[in-house]
């Protein structure tokens, strides 16, 4: 697997990933990001920019016949929130 941060960010891709996660949890769902390289570059950074902390481990998870890797976050708003990745 390629390093996620060995380029620069991509302005559209970061931008299709918060629209993406605000969406989700617009909705009531959690936020999948389709791969781990999505998550680890623009989910978990706009996640600490935005003041969100991580609440223990990462579990993995099934969703929909799916396995997905879940972690919590505590929103700056005391919100809890889940995000993670497709594996």
């Amino acid at each position: 697997m390629e390093n996620p941060f060995s380029k620069p960010p991509d302005p559209k891709e970061m931008a299709e990933v918060a629209d993406a996660m605000l969406q989700a949890w617009q909705a009531g769902k959690d936020y999948m990001a389709p791969n781990s390289d999505l998550y680890f570059r623009y989910a978990i950074q706009l996640l600490k920019h935005f003041g969100a902390v991580r609440v223990g481990v990462g579990q993995r998870e099934m969703e929909n016949g799916n396995a997905v890797m879940v972690d919590h976050y505590r929103a700056s708003n005391g919100r809890m929130i889940r995000v993670g990745y497709k594996l």
